[in-house]
C-alpha cells in the first residue's frame, strides 16, 4: 500500500478517551533497512537511496518503507504542531562507502527516536 507524501501525517481526529486507549496499545518500531536504486533516464547517474521499514501495531500491524527525509518531515510537522514539546533530533544523514555500519547506527537512533515522538 502506497501513499502520498501529502497523506503521510493526515488522520482523522479521535476524541480524548479513544486516544487513551489507542496510546496505550501502540507499538512502533524501526525493523529494517534496504538500499534502493532509482533509475534515472537520460541522467548519468543512478540515484542510491536507503529505506526503513517502520511497523506500527495496534488492533493490525502495518508495515511502510520509509526514507530518511520522511522522519525529517514528520519531526518538522511535531515541530509546528506541538510547538511547546521538546522533539529529539534525528541522527545525521551520512552518506559513505560504510553503508552497512551507517544504516544499523542510524536504524537503531531513528526508532529510539520515533519511540521517543510516541
Amino acid at each position: 500500500m502506497s501513499e502520498s507524501e501529502d497523506d503521510l501525517f493526515d488522520s482523522a481526529p479521535i476524541r480524548e478517551d479513544q486516544r487513551t486507549s489507542q496510546i496505550s496499545s501502540f507499538k512502533i518500531s524501526v525493523n529494517s533497512s534496504e538500499r534502493r536504486v532509482e533509475e534515472k533516464s537520460g541522467s548519468k547517474r543512478d540515484e542510491v537511496f536507503t529505506t526503513y521499514m517502520v511497523e506500527s501495531v495496534s488492533n493490525k500491524t502495518y508495515r511502510v518503507w520509509r526514507r530518511y527525509t520522511n522522519f525529517l518531515q514528520l519531526r518538522q510537522y511535531l515541530e509546528v504542531e506541538h510547538p511547546s514539546c521538546i522533539i529529539p533530533p534525528m541522527p545525521a544523514k551520512r552518506t559513505g562507502d560504510i553503508w552497512n555500519q551507517l544504516t544499523q547506527g542510524r536504524l537503531f537512533t531513528i526508532e529510539r527516536s520515533i519511540k521517543n515522538y510516541t
